[in-house]
């Protein structure tokens, strides 16, 4: 039960958030409180994440629950290594072949928006992973369950 409600909560929040990304993104607003409040949604929305952690802790026994934690914790700050440059190389990659050499690169505001694409797509393919990955461990949970009953 708990499972499939953390699972309805982790997808419907990676594509919302990545809805209000793109939002931001493609079609910024020009009023500062509308942008600040969509800043401050995302925000909230962000700290779904810790969720991961009351998942792991369900799902693993409880002899490895530290080093599964632990785990999460390193899966959810590599991140930031991996994108930031990912959106450097594609921002650079975005004026490839638009200045000579020894020019100072000077980015548009498409350079932004093509570069940073990357990031509501990253979303959604969390989106479709957490569903998958709920969705398997609930039928192994069932499967091992079903064994222990007809032992």
């Amino acid at each position: 039960r708990v499972r499939h409600q953390l699972r309805g909560i982790f997808v419907s929040m990676a594509l919302f958030l990545s809805l209000l990304l793109s939002w931001l993104i493609y079609w910024p607003p020009t009023s500062l409180i509308a942008y600040s409040a969509i800043m401050i949604v995302m925000g909230m929305i962000c700290s779904v994440y810790v969720l991961s952690f009351t998942y792991v802790k369900e799902i693993v026994p409880v002899n490895v629950q530290t080093t599964a934690i632990g785990f999460t914790n390193a899966l959810c700050v590599a991140t930031v290594p991996i994108f930031q440059p990912l959106v450097g190389y594609l921002l650079h990659r975005s004026v490839h072949g638009r200045i000579s050499p020894g020019q100072p690169e000077i980015y548009t505001a498409i350079d932004y928006q093509w570069a940073l694409s990357v990031l509501p797509i990253a979303l959604v393919i969390a989106a479709v992973l957490a569903w998958f990955i709920f969705d398997q461990k609930q039928e192994s949970n069932d499967a091992t369950q079903a064994i222990e009953v007809s032992v």
